[in-house]
């Protein structure tokens, strides 16, 4: 868990086609960050790794399990920079490893945003689906204290910050749910999934709570999907 409160009712817009796929499996697709539309999200250059700033406990003790595990110790270095250099460049890559390994199912935190049902809800044509973000367990197959971590966006990531001196939570949090301004208006809310390579998770019937449609959806499309949810006992 990143963040200690959260939001009681979660919103994910989609078009129709994607919203049958979830009604229907009764599941939801968790992202590889490497997909997402803005290439400065989970960018592994919204930290620095500098070991010449006082490490925090966190990491020092990360360091040792790598020490341990790779018997790092009995490498010889030529000089301290040298030494400083080669941890540097070996959290950044451990960093990019989490990234490559971590899957975010994205939602927001209004279903009313006019840019979202524009950009993601086909125009107005598509659908916002509202979620129970109170019921526990959300899904069959994953334990919502082991598995998921969650929290809001910040939108700060002009911000840089030094992962070494950093306690793990706070880089853990700027990688993962730090976003440009640019893109506020998402008012955005994750699930992270670190080290899964799983991407689609079913849910409980209970998780699912309201359908809004969009100004622009079809009478026809509408029936359809009411119909769908009443044929899969999502009432």
């Amino acid at each position: 868990m990143i963040h200690q409160s959260k939001p009681e009712v979660l919103f994910k817009y989609t078009n129709i086609e994607n919203a049958i796929k979830i009604i229907q499996s009764s599941s939801l697709k968790f992202s590889n960050p490497t997909d997402f539309n803005d290439p400065f999200d989970c960018d592994v250059d919204l930290v620095s790794f500098n070991f010449n700033e006082d490490p925090h406990p966190d990491i020092l003790l990360e360091k040792e399990i790598i020490q341990r595990k790779f018997r790092l110790n009995e490498i010889q270095f030529n000089s301290n920079e040298n030494k400083i250099n080669f941890w540097n460049e070996l959290y950044r890559e451990a960093q990019i490893e989490k990234i490559n390994s971590t899957r975010i199912s994205c939602f927001s935190l209004a279903n009313d945003i006019i840019l979202m049902w524009s950009h993601y809800a086909d125009k107005h044509k598509g659908v916002c689906l509202a979620f129970n973000n109170f019921i526990s367990p959300r899904f069959i197959d994953l334990n919502d204290i082991d598995d998921i971590s969650e929290g809001y966006v910040e939108y700060s990531a002009e911000n840089k910050i030094n992962y070494i001196s950093s306690d793990k939570l706070t880089g853990i949090r700027k990688i993962f749910l730090s976003k440009s301004k640019s893109w506020s208006h998402e008012q955005e809310y994750r699930y992270l999934l670190v080290n899964h390579k799983k991407d689609v998770y079913k849910f409980r019937a209970q998780f699912l709570v309201d359908i809004y449609f969009g100004l622009k959806t079809s009478l026809d499309e509408k029936e359809h999907f009411i119909n769908l949810c009443r044929k899969e006992n999502l009432n």
